[in-house]
């Protein structure tokens, strides 16, 4: 069995009339049950088979169709029902003998975007959708090019939320022979029965247990082509390129070309102490008002993101004197504001907790600053997209700056 990779087959393959690419959780039937019925009703084959999941959903899939044991990485105990049903399937439904170079019948491939280099165990939180979707995008763009066989997607297993990016994929890529289903079964009382796959074929009323739709969706390929997709490189096509491409569009003709936090000594006068100001082509397009403490988080994330140049985690910010350095250098540019040092998790997730507060009241500084956690132990905090960049200013610009990443400041001008 194939592992994920960065780039997928699109080659057509033997006496195949389509790709497959669906979304699944803990219930890979969906996999046989689509495939089943797209050969019962329109006589068709698969080529190949893409399945976008989580690490637990690949354990799932890996032990129910292919017989490997595999424990469950949520709840560290064996998947259970492992049996090596796809070869079987494959032949009994496909007429399918398994493919000596590969070992199986059908290539049947999973994809888990990753985070740290290690799988997403589930989608819950912000960071983990974002990966998840970008991923998505990236195999629906592969797999729609133009020397590929249709693709059907199916948006029948997981999360209601990887259902929802696989569709929106399909409306910005997909071509006008791609497809998009979701299957149904027709007896309720083959609900919650994770023995049934699908129907054996010629027994009673196997034609009737399934309900195969076709999910219209709004095809947009055609209007975003030349105006954007094509002038995208094909590594900035997944979900954050085309939201990135999209945000001008969307919200402003005017783009963001500089970002700066100022850090200001007021003496003792009422008013925000730093400050994020969003600069563009025309002049100044919004700012985001901070307190010195969660002025020295944001820098503290920044330098150490790209220091670690992936999520970091909350332990690399707890004792480790370069953070505390440079918060102490926010606060002698700001003056007065005590930051207390960060002794253990509580304190980063608190600090993270207010900086978000903070952001999330513009979204100018919340598309680009959000501090997101994602769904791994130990905690880690991280920004989905690449870092921002930041250049600071201050009253004083002092010495002894402790940031590597993070350039001194600048005079501020006042």
């Amino acid at each position: 069995m194939p592992d994920s990779d960065d780039q997928v087959s699109t080659a057509n393959g033997p006496a195949g009339d389509y790709n497959l690419l669906i979304a699944t959780g803990q219930t890979p039937q969906v996999i046989t049950e689509t495939i089943f019925e797209l050969k019962r009703t329109e006589d068709l084959q698969p080529a190949a088979v893409h399945v976008v999941t989580t690490r637990v959903g690949k354990a799932y899939g890996e032990a129910q169709l292919l017989g490997e044991e595999r424990d469950d990485p949520a709840r560290g105990t064996p998947v259970p029902g492992t049996e090596a049903r796809w070869p079987t399937f494959c032949e009994d439904v496909l007429g399918h003998e398994a493919d000596e170079s590969s070992g199986l019948p059908v290539d049947l491939t999973f994809h888990v975007p990753e985070v740290g280099g290690r799988g997403l165990d589930d989608i819950r939180q912000k960071g983990d959708d974002t990966r998840f979707g970008s991923r998505t995008y990236e195999l629906v763009e592969q797999l729609t090019r133009e020397e590929a066989l249709p693709l059907v997607g199916s948006i029948a297993g997981g999360r209601k939320t990887m259902s929802a990016h696989l569709m929106t994929a399909f409306s910005v890529y997909a071509r006008p022979n791609d497809r998009l289903t979701h299957i149904l079964l027709a007896d309720p009382s083959l609900e919650g029965d994770h023995s049934f796959f699908y129907p054996e074929t010629g027994s009673p009323g196997y034609s009737r247990l399934l309900d195969l739709v076709d999910v219209r969706f709004p095809r947009l390929r055609t209007l975003l082509e030349a105006n954007l997709i094509d002038s995208l490189p094909e590594d900035r096509r997944d979900l954050e390129g085309i939201l990135d491409a999209l945000e001008p569009h969307v919200t402003s003709a005017r783009t963001v070309s500089s970002v700066t936090l100022e850090l200001r000594d007021h003496k003792g006068k009422v008013g925000h102490k730093a400050r994020l100001v969003f600069t563009g082509p025309d002049g100044t397009l919004g700012t985001c008002p901070l307190t010195p403490k969660q002025a020295s988080t944001l820098l503290a994330f920044a330098e150490l993101r790209d220091y670690y140049d992936e999520p970091v985690p909350n332990t690399a910010l707890i004792g480790r004197p370069a953070v505390e350095a440079c918060r102490a250098a926010v606060q002698r540019l700001c003056a007065e504001e005590e930051l207390n040092d960060w002794t253990g998790p509580n304190d980063v997730s608190k600090a993270v907790a207010d900086l978000n507060d903070a952001v999330g009241a513009v979204p100018l500084a919340a598309r680009l600053f959000q501090v997101e956690g994602t769904s791994r132990d130990p905690v880690l905090y991280d920004w989905p997209s690449e870092t921002p960049p930041l250049q600071v200013a201050a009253q004083h610009t002092g010495e002894d700056w402790p940031f590597r990443y993070v350039s001194s400041p600048r005079r501020l001008q006042t």
